[in-house]
């Protein structure tokens, strides 16, 4: 990672729902101001269960390329099988994972309606 290094973060303010869905779970955000990563990782760790699909916010708005480079890979290491990037995402943070996982993410819209059987 080029040279950065964890910090502990003291954000409070942060949610995510974790469903377990069989031998997997998914994963559903609020606005990720926690960081992705850091959802993704602290879900594991929690459950202690591989991710089927990370649904939400991400926390990508106006984010540098190397953030979404590191968020992309971040994601890609657990071998998460879908991806529905909600609102604060960003244009340019949906790209990166459409670019990267290819039909594995569609992104949130009102209305859509996502089923999940265990």
């Amino acid at each position: 990672m080029d040279g950065r290094k964890l910090i502990k973060d003291p954000l409070k303010d942060d949610i995510s729902l974790l469903v377990e869905l069989g031998g997997k779970m998914v994963v559903i955000t609020g606005c990720g101001h926690s960081g992705i990563l850091n959802i993704v990782r602290h879900s594991m760790k929690l459950m202690n269960k591989p991710i089927f699909a990370l649904m939400g916010g991400f926390h990508l708005n106006k984010a540098k390329r190397d953030i979404l480079k590191d968020a992309v890979e971040g994601v890609k290491a657990p071998g998460i099988e879908k991806i529905y990037p909600g609102h604060c995402t960003w244009f340019d943070g949906v790209c990166a994972f459409v670019n990267t996982f290819g039909d594995k993410v569609e992104p949130l819209h009102v209305g859509k309606e996502v089923k999940f059987v265990p």
